[in-house]
């Protein structure tokens, strides 16, 4: 297996977006993937820090029951939960990074609407080019 990974090239994104192909999500296995994991496990994601973010969890759920519960006033709806659920994630994620909301619509976010803008245009396009899959994975 390991030898059909060498032959397998790194995607082009990690050059650029994983500084050079040293990120956790973009290096091949070895001694600094385990070091990387190893700093995760025990200063990104201990118990304590994760416990520590649980209103920010908690909020973000309560705004997309609230969001949902307003879609359903008129009747029933269709509703994409698979994008809510990522918006909801991102939220998360960028609300325990920055203390702000990027995702949903004008009102919804906690930054003015150019900022948001200007996010999700960055976001788009690290997806796009994120399309091919790590080699180690």
């Amino acid at each position: 297996m390991a030898d059909f990974l060498s032959l397998v090239p790194l995607p082009e994104h990690g050059k650029h977006l994983g500084y050079n192909n040293t990120t956790v999500t973009t290096c091949s296995c070895g001694d600094h993937r385990r070091n990387l994991q190893r700093i995760g496990a025990i200063e990104i994601f201990p118990f304590a820090r994760l416990n520590a973010f649980a209103n920010v969890r908690k909020d973000q759920v309560k705004h997309l029951i609230c969001k949902l519960s307003q879609n359903s006033i008129p009747g029933f709806a269709k509703v994409e939960l698979k994008f809510m659920f990522s918006e909801l994630t991102f939220n998360i994620i960028m609300t325990m990074v920055t203390g702000k909301r990027y995702y949903g619509n004008g009102d919804d976010v906690s930054v003015d609407k150019e900022e948001a803008g200007q996010f999700w245009q960055i976001m788009k396009e690290i997806f796009a080019h994120s399309i091919a899959a790590n080699r180690a994975d």
